[in-house]
């Protein structure tokens, strides 16, 4: 069975979220926009009275978490029924579900205290969400899919102004050359996000610093640090970071696997 969750009660039972990587991607919309606003919903699965897999989903974009034991063919019809862009789950919990696969990432973890180096750049905490999204739009590729920058804007500034996010932006001779964010946090944990450096800044240590800074800050508020990372890009500079891979996630599309489109990657 499936329903809609409505009432702060109904999500504290789900207990099970809090541990998940992903929660954080859930907590900070349920914090932004609540359980009745028309702009984000959240359901559950039950197998009898247990809960067994939640969906979130804020304009077009979906979080499942699902645990073992869900009802894979009741939960693909209602996604069709209620439709979304793109899905992020589990590679584990995306293979018995009938949507093609769009792109996949690894999710990493950094346990270990940060000591950032200096660097000598400016970092900017409360940087202006168009100049983020102007930045991420200089590095976007592969790793870095932006969405059209009107409900983007919209969302980031809410959330940067309630203090449910944070993003830094660092300044190298007063330009702009790199940012990082965190897409959700929640009481105990932070997903970080697009981090990025201009092309031409690249090689400097400059997504480095970001990345330390970032995590001090995330450490320091008591969050565990997690990332998610295009499972092509940047391994190497991650594990000198000292993040560890944990789990492949995949982001899935509203198609059936082996349709064709030339960006769909079967299973």
């Amino acid at each position: 069975m499936i329903r809609h969750i409505e009432d702060a009660a109904a999500l504290k039972a789900l207990a099970f979220l809090e541990e998940d990587p992903l929660f954080p991607r859930l907590a900070v919309n349920v914090a932004a926009y609540g359980l009745s606003s028309p702009f984000f919903d959240l359901w559950v699965q039950q197998s009898g009275e247990e809960p067994v897999a939640v969906m979130g989903r804020l304009d077009g974009q979906m979080t499942l978490v699902a645990r073992d034991g869900f009802d894979a063919g009741e939960l693909a019809l209602f996604l069709q029924a209620v439709g979304f862009e793109t899905m992020l789950c589990k590679c584990a919990a995306a293979r018995w579900l009938p949507f093609f696969r769009a792109q996949t990432a690894v999710l990493l973890r950094r346990e270990k205290p940060v000591s950032p180096v200096e660097t000598g750049l400016a970092l900017d905490w409360s940087p202006s969400p168009r100049t983020l999204y102007a930045l991420l739009k200089t590095c976007a590729g592969t790793s870095i899919r932006l969405p059209p920058f009107d409900g983007w804007y919209v969302d980031v500034s809410h959330k940067l102004r309630r203090g449910l996010i944070r993003a830094v932006i660092a300044h190298e001779g007063g330009e702009p050359v790199g940012c990082a964010m965190t897409a959700g946090e929640s009481e105990g944990q932070a997903l970080l996000s697009a981090v990025a450096v201009v092309p031409e800044h690249r090689g400097h240590g400059y997504g480095r610093a970001l990345v330390d800074a970032m995590s001090k800050t995330l450490q320091k508020a008591g969050k565990r640090v997690f990332l998610l990372r295009d499972a092509r890009e940047n391994e190497a500079f991650y594990r000198s970071l000292g993040f560890e891979a944990l789990e492949a996630y995949v982001f899935l599309g509203p198609g059936m696997k082996g349709e064709a489109n030339g960006q769909q990657t079967a299973f």
